[in-house]
């Protein structure tokens, strides 16, 4: 194959996209610990929900990640609109994840204690959707991160792996 037609098969990124890209996961993450941190001790103790059952709930919730994820990986295979394949993903993501967190901790505790099992559906249906607007973000992250450049001379992507990523860009270098 000719130098050419190598170079034409290059993604390549801007620095900016380089540096600026993973900080969609940064952000992803404080909502992550934000929530995970202090989502049981809410349930079992501001909704007097069963304190075994937002432990489990809460684990349970993280097995649909299973589910949700191949699924919304096959929706943004099939997105290439004019926004981009993971910019609308990014965004719907974020709404729905800061809407649901909103609404669960806002509203559900005026749910009166007379109406228990509403108090149960609303912390386990909005959780869920959390996890999927978390599952959005997260998807993102993981799979933009292996398609925004694949030129030899950017060197390495800004790359994490799991929560625990730091973001980082070697702009040129060779490792």
């Amino acid at each position: 194959m000719s130098e050419n037609a190598k170079a034409s098969n290059v993604n390549r990124a801007k620095l900016y996209q380089l540096v600026l890209f993973p900080l969609n996961n940064g952000a992803t993450n404080v909502y992550y610990v934000l929530v995970l941190s202090y989502i049981a001790t809410f349930g079992s103790n501001v909704l007097a929900l069963g304190t075994l059952f937002a432990s489990v709930m809460v684990t349970a919730m993280r097995l649909c990640d299973a589910i949700t994820d191949p699924i919304i990986g096959a929706l943004m295979d099939r997105t290439n609109g004019k926004f981009g394949k993971f910019r609308p993903f990014m965004a719907i993501g974020n709404i729905i994840m800061a809407v649901s967190i909103l609404i669960l901790y806002g509203i559900t505790p005026m749910i009166p204690d007379t109406m228990m099992w509403a108090r149960y559906a609303a912390f386990v249906g909005l959780y869920f959707v959390w996890v999927i607007g978390y599952t959005f973000q997260t998807s993102c992250t993981r799979s933009g991160q292996t398609v925004l450049t694949n030129d030899p001379k950017h060197g390495r992507l800004p790359a994490g792996h799991g929560r625990h990523a730091v973001p980082r860009a070697d702009f040129g270098q060779k490792l």
